[in-house]
């Protein structure tokens, strides 16, 4: 299965959190979204999208990426600076979805 990570970072945090993905999934490709605008996502099978999160949903540029990709497999993660069990955590995810 090929792999791809696509990030967008605003401090470095989502960055740091791509880098330890990547490690994980073999042979996974690691892009920063803001220095590759020409990734054919048609060549991977699994697609993993990073942000940060703006106004309780992923920025835009990652937030764009995930509501245009279709028919593939894909994940999603991001960085925000609240507890992962709080309430507006919680609110970020179901406005991704």
């Amino acid at each position: 299965m090929k792999s791809i990570i696509l990030y967008s970072s605003n401090t470095g945090n989502t960055k740091k959190i791509a880098e330890v993905i990547h490690t994980t999934i073999p042979n996974s490709v690691l892009v920063n979204i803001k220095d590759n605008n020409e990734v054919n996502l048609e060549d991977y099978d699994f697609i993993v999208v990073g942000g940060w999160i703006d106004r309780a949903t992923l920025d835009t540029t990652s937030l764009t990426l995930v509501k245009n990709i279709k028919n593939k497999k894909i994940g999603y993660f991001f960085t925000l600076g609240a507890s992962p069990d709080s309430e507006h955590a919680k609110n970020c995810v179901d406005n991704i979805d």
